[in-house]
């Protein structure tokens, strides 16, 4: 009796319109990911990014430098001319890696190159989604176990309490148009004073970032009652110091004891700065099991301030 003999097995791998398929899909969903826009990570629009660190630093250094002496009036033979100097000092942050993956198994790949159906580009999305969300978080609120700082817990800066409302405590829930108001330039006026005291450079421009429930009460509520002019607005026209006021999601639950904060700082890269070397970055598919991952990464080294004392926070708003 003869027997027959099994078929060899076959690994299964794409074929080589499979393959070209693959990477030209490839090539469109990295086009994609770039198109989607993420409303609530706000970080990169709030905080000026810092230019010229190259992709492969692992550590940001930056040096600092303060101007001493005092020019007088000499008489035309004093031999007392007065000496200026300046002195530095130097300062340092680690850069970290943030990764996420995303994938396509060799059956959905297949299937897509047979049917010309495009690859489901919501899988890099998501990726995408998860690294731009850390570092958003990173950018905000830092991070103490890596020694990250961000714009929303930064040390040396400028602290304001919110005044006592009419409708009692602190918060804008029990607070009069004027109140609110008061609150806001308030604590602008505390950096500007601070500022001049501390005999650094006095910024003229603020940016104001509160959380979504605040915003929303100062861009509703009337100024006055004869008047249809909102908080917001009435800040806007009449405040020399005021650039924006923004909502911020990070600022709810940011203040001491899990309070809501409100943050005022100047737009400005010589105030403070991102450190986001590399962007998000996606690296060549790997073939893995049944699967195609792709990794994707960024680099991300918080915030750096070189002028915290121009950075003020009002708690319990």
């Amino acid at each position: 009796m003869l027997h027959r003999m099994p078929t060899p097995p076959t690994s299964l791998h794409l074929d080589a319109s499979e393959s070209v398929f693959f990477k030209r899909q490839l090539e469109f969903v990295d086009r994609q990911m770039y198109e989607v826009v993420f409303p609530e990570n706000k970080a990169r629009q709030l905080v000026p990014t810092q230019q010229g660190i190259p992709d492969w630093a692992r550590v940001y250094t930056w040096r600092m430098f303060s101007k001493v002496g005092r020019a007088k009036i000499i008489a035309n033979t004093a031999d007392d001319i007065p000496r200026a100097d300046a002195t530095g000092e130097e300062d340092s942050k680690i850069i970290k890696p943030i990764a996420a993956s995303h994938g396509w198994d060799i059956f959905e790949i297949k299937g897509a190159a047979a049917t010309g159906t495009p690859l489901d580009a919501m899988k890099a999305a998501a990726s995408r989604f998860a690294i731009e969300t850390e570092m958003d978080r990173i950018l905000a609120l830092g991070d103490a176990a890596h020694n990250l700082d961000g714009l929303l817990a930064l040390t040396g800066t400028v602290t304001r309490t919110p005044d006592a409302k009419t409708g009692g405590g602190t918060t804008w829930a029990a607070a009069t148009p004027k109140e609110m108001a008061a609150d806001v330039t308030g604590l602008i006026q505390k950096i500007i004073t601070t500022m001049k005291g501390s005999g650094g450079p006095v910024f003229q421009r603020f940016v104001v970032t509160i959380p979504y429930d605040q915003y929303g009460l100062i861009a509703q509520t009337q100024f006055s009652s004869s008047s249809d002019v909102t908080v917001l607005t009435w800040l806007l026209a009449n405040s020399p110091w005021l650039e924006a006021i923004e909502p911020w999601q990070h600022c709810a639950g940011a203040g001491a004891g899990t309070t809501d904060r409100m943050c005022a700082y100047p737009r400005n890269p010589l105030v403070l700065s991102g450190i986001v070397p590399m962007e998000y970055t996606t690296e060549p598919p790997e073939k893995r099991n049944l699967e195609y991952v792709v990794n994707a990464l960024a680099t991300c080294g918080g915030v750096v301030a070189r002028y915290p004392v121009s950075i003020g926070y009002s708690d319990g708003i």
